[in-house]
């Protein structure tokens, strides 16, 4: 929100790598259609989040499909003009 106050317009991607699902990030951003929200959670229990593009892995996954989610998730992504990575901040 600074950023857009500062004149920034171009695209920001939040790319979220935490455990939970992005939910205060998503309540930061709805207003704003120039920032997209790529998660990779563990967290089934939550209820979807409108808006994210959201990958859940259950309870347990290993590396391998963590890597091939994250993978997945990545091909998903737009280039963007900044892209903002969460590891557990929000």
């Amino acid at each position: 929100a600074q950023a857009r106050l500062m004149g920034f317009d171009g695209l920001a991607v939040i790319l979220d790598l935490d455990a939970h699902p992005p939910d205060g990030t998503a309540d930061c951003l709805a207003e704003d259609d120039r920032a997209q929200i790529f998660s990779l959670s563990g967290a089934s229990a939550w209820a979807e989040i409108p808006g994210i593009v959201e990958v859940r892995l259950p309870l347990g996954s290993g590396d391998a499909p963590y890597l091939q989610a994250l993978d997945a998730l990545l091909a998903r992504c737009p280039t963007p003009d900044v892209l903002i990575y969460v590891a557990g901040a929000d």
